[in-house]
């Protein structure tokens, strides 16, 4: 996961592929997250996000890019969020392989 807080930031983490992932987890609502995504197992697999409220309720769905080789990328910018906690889940399914992962972070003022 990456932290962008303007758009030349963004544009610098999306071709820079030796940039530093942070390790915080709260983030302004001013900020634009970049979270890359291995697909070690099968590049194939098709992979999805779910935005949902720490309750697990499903708020939308979010686009996944397709990126080089087995990368995928997510582009989630916090501006229409409100204040509070929130989990990106990510699905990997290829058909007969499932790899599923929780990110939990919180969006602050």
């Amino acid at each position: 996961m990456f932290r962008a807080r303007n758009a030349r930031e963004f544009r610098d983490l999306s071709t820079n592929r030796a940039a530093v992932p942070v390790v915080d987890r709260d983030f302004s609502r001013t900020d634009r997250l970049l979270i890359r995504l291995p697909v070690y197992s099968n590049p194939a697999a098709f992979v999805t996000a779910k935005l949902a409220s720490v309750r697990g309720a499903v708020m939308r769905s979010v686009d996944v890019e397709e990126g080089p080789g087995e990368w995928r990328s997510i582009d989630l910018p916090l501006a229409a969020l409100a204040s509070g906690d929130y989990q990106l889940s990510i699905v990997a399914d290829s058909g007969d392989t499932r790899a599923e992962d929780t990110l939990n972070f919180r969006v602050t003022p």
